[in-house]
């Protein structure tokens, strides 16, 4: 139960990182490449909270890999990728193309399979 908690906290902090960093992201998209945007990413709130939810991800990572078998754990993970893509589409308004959409269904179908042999 415990591994399954902290690879929870894992998948939902990882999720949260990503967002937060594109949200900070957008805030220097126009920017040139220099100082400027350098000084405004560690200004960024956003930044800041990806970077702290990125850090639990990491930890919540570290303690699940100590309760629970690599192969098993870096196997949910992929779940990442799915989710990632969904936040991306809901949140963002990011397209994805039909081709994608396989692939998530495919990556999927492979956690399905996957998950039937625990």
């Amino acid at each position: 139960m415990k591994g399954i908690l902290l690879l929870g906290g894992f998948i939902l902090f990882t999720l949260l990182g990503n967002f937060f960093f594109k949200r900070g992201a957008g805030e220097i998209s126009s920017m040139a490449f220099g100082l400027d945007m350098a000084l405004t990413t560690l200004r960024s709130g956003n930044a800041w909270f990806g970077g702290v939810f990125y850090a639990t991800a990491a930890v919540c990572w570290f303690l699940a890999l100590s309760v629970i078998p690599l192969n098993i754990a870096i196997t949910v993970s992929a779940c990442i990728y799915i989710l990632v893509v969904l936040l991306a589409f809901i949140f963002f308004r990011e397209p994805i193309p039909p081709m994608r959409w396989v692939g998530i269904c495919l990556v999927f179908a492979g956690l399905v399979v996957v998950g039937r042999t625990l």
